[in-house]
């Protein structure tokens, strides 16, 4: 595969997409399925036959791991966002 423009900004244009269409995939976990139906429906249109079909679906799937586990070491490595303080400094009594 491709390498491919993933960005912020597109996933929040797709999803705006999603809800306008459908206000229920406001939820990410409606758009998800949305994005899954998806697939399958553009697939399913390609004059291929079912197994080659059947093995792009395997294909997209194990991409689909791959991404999210990039994303998931992304978060894990992220460092911590900062957090607030307080405190009162004084000089050393001079």
């Amino acid at each position: 595969m491709s390498e491919l423009q993933i960005s912020d900004q597109l996933i929040e244009s797709i999803h705006t997409t999603l809800s306008n269409h459908d206000q229920r995939a406001e939820d990410p976990g409606i758009a998800v399925q949305y994005m899954a139906a998806i697939i399958g429906f553009m697939i399913g249109k390609q004059s291929l036959p079912t197994p080659e079909k059947k093995e792009f679906i395997d294909q997209l799937f194990a991409f689909t791991h791959h991404v999210l586990e990039d994303v998931d070491q992304g978060e894990e490595q992220a460092p911590p966002p900062p957090q607030d303080a307080f405190g009162i400094w004084k000089p050393d009594g001079k």
